[in-house]
């Protein structure tokens, strides 16, 4: 289960250790504030005692929106009337 990051945190240059916004040894942003850190990353770098996010169901693309094969596409749009 992913983790929210409550505030920016930045890795050191080494990728080692986990600094706060501000901190003169920050090199690398690893979350942003309300950002979700994985897992791993969460173990690798002790963050598991930030707030878990349970995972959202995948919604399934409605493919009638993405799909515009029915549509002529040999027929040109309307033109615009000209101004006089």
């Amino acid at each position: 289960m992913p983790y929210l990051s409550d505030r920016r945190l930045y890795l050191t240059a080494d990728k080692s250790t986990v600094v706060e916004h501000g901190d003169t040894r920050a090199a690398f942003l690893l979350a942003g504030e309300g950002s979700l850190i994985s897992d791993t990353d969460a173990e690798r770098y002790g963050l598991t005692h930030l707030p878990a996010v349970a995972p959202q169901p995948e919604v399934q693309e409605d493919r009638r929106l993405a799909d515009w094969s029915h549509l002529d596409t040999e027929q040109p749009w309307p033109a615009r009337a000209r101004r006089k």
